[in-house]
């Protein structure tokens, strides 16, 4: 009976993350955006944002949203970031978090890419400490291996 009541349980959760979390992350968004700080503040606040509901709608597995989000955080980064948008943590993990869905979706160029990206971001990004830097350069490694394992089957 654990098994059903765990199932039960992890729908119910999907079903609060889908109708209040992601919609309450996205408000959050609007919010930000009426802040009076820094723009280069509120931006890295919203992408963290994006990367937030990214991350939620990995546990809905909601692919296609998920994407899409990814894509929104990294061209919102390039746009007000330019060159300086690998100085962010938060960058490389869209990167890293891109790579995955590329990997799921059996796209393993755009996988490689993407994870190859993230290391190079990793290596750059100024908000984290050594030991971050570490753990987060070798997820991408995994990923990047996999990936290629992958493309050559």
């Amino acid at each position: 009976m654990k098994n059903s009541s765990d199932l039960f349980s992890k729908l119910k959760n999907r079903e609060i993350v889908r109708n209040h979390v992601i919609p309450l992350m996205r408000d959050m968004i609007l919010q930000i955006r009426d802040l009076q700080i820094i723009e280069k503040i509120r931006c890295a606040m919203e992408v963290w944002c994006l990367h937030s509901i990214a991350l939620s709608q990995l546990y809905i597995e909601d692919k296609a949203s998920r994407e899409t989000t990814i894509k929104l955080g990294l061209e919102l980064m390039e746009t007000k970031f330019g060159d300086e948008s690998s100085k962010y943590l938060v960058y490389g993990h869209l990167l890293n978090n891109l790579g995955l869905v590329c990997g799921e979706t059996s796209r393993f160029k755009e996988a490689i890419e993407c994870y190859t990206k993230a290391i190079e971001a990793y290596k750059k990004a100024e908000d984290f400490t050594e030991e971050e830097r570490g753990e987060w350069i070798a997820r991408s490694e995994r990923g990047l291996q996999g990936s290629k394992a992958k493309l050559n089957k």
